[in-house]
């Protein structure tokens, strides 16, 4: 088994998962050796939104240093030993990891879904907001149109040519300042 499979992480091809992990592992390597050799919080953002522009996702699906600096505070508090504070700089796999979860919010969690404009209009107008509670019995779910949008991305890029997969890869990691 490698030592970090991101099998557990998707269901894309071994050929293209194989050549992102030996990448990552030859970075995380060049970093040990080299500890100055971080990556940044910007180098995600471009990553993302580069990677977003490249599958025609619509603009709220585009993050900004203030999005991926809140995840990132939210994973070091979980992962203090994996996740450094958000003055320094990130290790290869540190980075790979926020970009990972940060997609993954960017699928399933509609708060992560909005354009600049919304996010602002939402920060100049935070007045808390009472929510009332009623007891039923019958629930319905509904998943936010937006998440469904993201959900339909993902299947559409999970049917993508494996060529297509691995230059998409590679140009995201490219951008986020990987190691060829």
């Amino acid at each position: 088994m490698r030592w970090c499979s991101l099998a557990a992480f998707s269901d894309a091809p071994a050929g293209v998962l194989s050549p992102v992990e030996d990448r990552l592992a030859r970075s995380q390597l060049h970093y040990r050796a080299q500890p100055d050799a971080t990556i940044s919080e910007q180098n995600i953002v471009l990553a993302v939104n580069n990677l977003a522009q490249k599958l025609n996702a619509t603009a709220f699906a585009l993050t900004n240093l203030s999005e991926v600096a809140t995840l990132r505070a939210d994973l070091a508090s979980h992962m203090p030993h994996f996740i450094s504070s958000g003055d320094q700089g990130m290790s290869p796999l540190e980075a790979v990891y926020v970009m990972r979860v940060l997609l993954y919010q960017k699928v399933f969690n509609e708060t992560f879904l909005m354009t600049p404009a919304e996010r602002a209009a939402l920060h100049e107008r935070a007045t808390p907001v009472s929510v009332e509670s009623k007891k039923e019995n019958n629930r319905m779910v509904t998943i936010h149109p937006r998440v469904q949008e993201m959900l339909a991305l993902a299947r559409k890029t999970g049917k993508l040519e494996v060529p297509t997969l691995i230059d998409t890869a590679n140009k995201t990691l490219d951008d986020l300042g990987l190691d060829p």
